[in-house]
């Protein structure tokens, strides 16, 4: 069955009343593509709709799903847009990470926590999503005790041991902590099919297993015959001495742009075949250009086809994640396994003249021995650098862009921290000459100081307020701003970077009459989540405070505003709210001195002889008493 991915992905997430976490993996990532493209599918927006539409959906939808996306560190491109999910880069030395999937956990309409994973061919770019030919499969995962559920459990929990980060409250976390904590399923159907499967699906992820020919022996028994698709092709002698007695049926993909010629190679022929005469060499027929990055095996085992669908090429790398010598050496690589035949696409003889003498691998690109991992965690505003690997003698320069000088790290010096506010989300290293970007790991996201989307004014937050009404804003799309790539970031951050207007009519009676709409409201939300919108959204308390620090009133008018918003969360212990309140502490003691000149003066304008310190401090313990 042909499928377009994000039309899939769209209906699966529609499946979902709520979507708590979705993990994405990639061995190439294109953060523009992803987020311009895969999130909006993730959301349920129409595809039609403008940019600044994609972006104003998505991050609404980004605060109440935890989404994380995990990537080789070699291929890596950055977003200049300020968006509320995280990357994780894995590094695994001297190998890639290379596996593609999606993994959303969830509600139902019922009420039922369901896991849906997909696995695939294709990375999070354009060329894996709209112009090549991939590979993709998906399920619903049975009860927890299952294999599928089990599998993707323990690798999880590999994930989380090799990322190297101190967050325990990511959407890694997030999902391990869902996957222990479901029960037993209490419905056999899953959201989108009225009776169950008879099949039961198998996923595979190399990291918990020798390589993907024990897996296939472990849970199918022994075959005979394999027909095998992939794009990329390369040393096969441990296949050989492994499946001495296996047929052997190759499809190979032809490269783009002439088509006139594949990556598999006479090197790869002559290993798996030997004298054997009776080679059965296809190709993928041309489709129109595209290129088959398809990656696709059948089984013929004693009880019938097994077919599997995912990112391991036809390579020792791809295929045999432990070595020789029982030490890890190959990718990281998932697949999904399946107890049936799927219908190929059509496919042709290769011919011989077509065979290059040596095969092609996909990693042309040779992967750094060592890997600087950068975090900014929110909650305390502060940079960790870290270097994992083996560098050697050698050193690699850090440059963190506008966040500081660029710093050097080596064997002896391997750990850099340093607070500052996150002023870009990529960084480049530099080591012998090479170039690599990398892109920077947001941690506590739940307390970051941000505001994602464009701002809105004072007017439109104190209007909503007073309605009770949540308030978005009408997002900017400019003409021209639609091409890939291209675009700012929109975010209101409180530390006042941003641009406002210093024109603010500030109504004392309208602030307040909004104030006790809002307390009221605060008041009555439980939930973390509904803490989280009142404090952090556009129309919040945070963006509200940081609207008049920059207009043009009165600190007196200030201090007020400050006193006013700091009283709304005293009833609060969460994190959230301390985090504001924090802010509010300092801006209302930075200005109290200012307030107090300006009652000295207006006191020895009048020749009244009272005390401006007793009078401003008799004025706080009304203001504290009138909150209670």
């Amino acid at each position: 069955m042909s499928v377009i991915i994000r039309e899939r992905l769209s209906e699966v997430a529609s499946r979902f009343k709520q979507i708590d976490v979705a993990l994405f993996s990639s061995f190439t990532f294109n953060a523009d593509f992803f987020e311009q493209n895969v999130m909006p599918a993730l959301f349920g927006v129409d595809p039609q709709s403008s940019r600044a539409v994609r972006e104003q959906v998505v991050h609404r939808g980004l605060r109440k799903t935890q989404v994380g996306v995990f990537c080789d560190p070699a291929v890596i491109k950055p977003s200049a847009k300020a968006y509320r999910y995280s990357t994780y880069p894995v590094f695994v030395q001297g190998r890639f990470f290379h596996p593609k999937n999606i993994v959303l956990i969830g509600t139902d309409m019922e009420g039922t926590r369901w896991v849906y994973v997909a696995v695939m061919s294709s990375n999070l770019s354009l060329s894996g999503w709209g112009h090549q030919c991939e590979g993709f499969a998906d399920t619903w995962l049975p009860a927890p005790r299952q294999q599928p559920m089990l599998e993707l459990k323990n690798y999880l929990d590999w994930l989380d041991k090799i990322v190297h980060f101190k967050s325990c409250s990511g959407p890694l976390q997030r999902a391990i902590s869902l996957l222990q904590d479901m029960g037993l399923r209490r419905k056999i159907a899953d959201p989108e099919h009225a009776e169950a499967s008879r099949t039961a699906p198998c996923l595979y992820f190399s990291p918990l297993h020798d390589s993907l020919w024990q897996f296939v022996q472990q849970h199918y028994g022994t075959f005979n015959a394999v027909k095998a698709a992939s794009p990329y092709w390369g040393d096969v002698a441990r296949v050989v001495a492994r499946l001495p007695m296996v047929n052997w049926t190759l499809v190979a993909a032809r490269k783009p742009p002439l088509m006139n010629q594949v990556y598999l190679g006479q090197d790869t022929l002559d290993q798996l075949f030997a004298n054997d005469k009776d080679r059965q060499i296809m190709a993928w027929k041309s489709a129109a250009g595209r290129f088959y990055h398809i990656k696709l095996y059948e089984f013929q085992t004693l009880k019938g086809p097994v077919t599997a669908i995912g990112s391991c090429n036809f390579t020792c790398n791809g295929q045999f994640w432990l070595g020789t010598d029982d030490t890890p050496e190959g990718n990281v690589e998932s697949m999904l396994f399946d107890t049936h035949a799927l219908p190929w696409p059509e496919t042709e003889p290769l011919n011989a003249q077509q065979i290059p003498a040596t095969s092609q691998e996909e990693e042309m690109l040779k992967p750094w021995p060592f890997h600087v991992g950068v975090e900014y965690d929110w909650k305390t505003q502060q940079f960790t650098c870290s270097l994992h690997g083996d560098i050697a003698s050698g050193k690699v320069t850090l440059d963190l862009r506008d966040a500081g000088t660029a710093v050097v790290l080596d064997k002896l010096k391997r750990c850099y921290e340093q607070r500052g506010p996150l002023t870009s989300r990529s960084f480049l290293l530099t080591w012998k000459g090479l170039v690599q970007e990398g892109i920077v790991t947001e941690v506590n996201l739940q307390v970051s100081t941000e505001v994602y989307g464009t701002p809105l004014g004072t007017q439109a937050i104190l209007e909503s307020w007073r309605s009770d009404l949540p308030c978005e804003p009408v997002p900017h799309d400019p003409e021209g701003q639609e091409q890939e790539g291209q675009g700012g970031a929109l975010c209101l951050p409180l530390d006042g970077t941003f641009e406002a207007s210093n024109e603010l009519d500030f109504d004392s009676f309208e602030l307040f009459q909004a104030l006790k709409a809002r307390r009221k409201k605060l008041a009555e939300a439980e939930q973390e989540q509904h803490l989280e919108l009142l404090i952090h959204r556009n129309d919040s308390v945070a963006a509200l405070v940081k609207a008049f620090a920059q207009a043009n009133i009165a600190e007196t008018a200030k201090w007020i505003v400050y006193r006013e918003c700091r009283s709304f969360f005293d009833a609060h212990n969460d994190e959230l709210i301390q985090d504001v309140s924090r802010y509010l502490d300092d801006s209302i003691a930075k200005i109290r001195p200012v307030v107090l000149q300006t009652i000295a003066q207006e006191l020895q304008g009048r020749n009244v002889g009272v005390e401006p310190e007793g009078l401003l401090t008799w004025y706080e313990r009304q203001f504290a008493g009138s909150q209670k």
